[in-house]
């Protein structure tokens, strides 16, 4: 069960995506599972909910969810099998973070070697529960944009001409600050191609 905290009115963050993310919540306990979604709901997410591992395993492909919150004990299989399961269709689970009551060391290794983002311990906090699935999507978008920037930054030096040793330096420093709004300025001599 959630554990109850008290809580400062937040302030919505005006930089949410228009189209809300939609996560998957799957646990055995209707009580989790309503919490969950009214909490998340709250939040801007948007909700699906499985109550057994084969429900996740049926809605994953055909919703493809943004994050998964499994319950690590469900009582057809346990989250540890249902990453398994998810890896063997191709489906990537770096979005899985698996909830528990039973954290133990080897279960967590485990998990993590199989490629889940994090793990969260029941009774929840509220706002160590939000932090988490925040840090996820705020890493994802970071990625999103280190993959764009790698993209423009390649473009930008397949347009430019040049091979030698100093034009390397020069497509190091672009790479560089081109994820930045920082200014730059360039100097050289008249002619030299700025």
């Amino acid at each position: 069960m959630v554990a109850p905290t008290e809580r400062a009115p937040r302030e919505r963050d005006n930089s949410r995506p228009v189209q809300p993310r939609r996560i998957l919540i799957a646990d055995d306990d209707a009580a989790i599972r309503s919490t969950l979604v009214e909490l998340l709901r709250g939040e801007g997410y948007e909700t699906l909910e499985a109550k057994s591992g084969s429900e996740v395993l049926r809605i994953v492909p055909v919703e493809e969810p943004d994050l998964l919150l499994i319950d690590l004990r469900m009582p057809d299989q346990d989250g540890i099998q249902i990453l398994k399961r998810l890896a063997a269709q191709d489906i990537n689970v770096g979005n899985v973070i698996l909830m528990t009551a039973y954290g133990t060391s080897s279960t967590t290794i485990e998990a993590m070697h199989l490629g889940a983002y994090d793990y969260i311990t029941k009774p929840f906090d509220v706002d160590r529960v939000l932090f988490t699935i925040r840090r996820y999507f705020e890493r994802q978008q970071l990625a999103q944009e280190l993959v764009r920037s790698k993209q423009e930054t390649k473009a930008l030096s397949e347009r430019i001409v040049g091979n030698t040793a100093q034009m390397q330096d020069v497509y190091k420093m672009i790479g560089q600050v081109a994820a930045s709004d920082a200014n730059v300025l360039i100097i050289g001599e008249t002619g030299a191609g700025k």
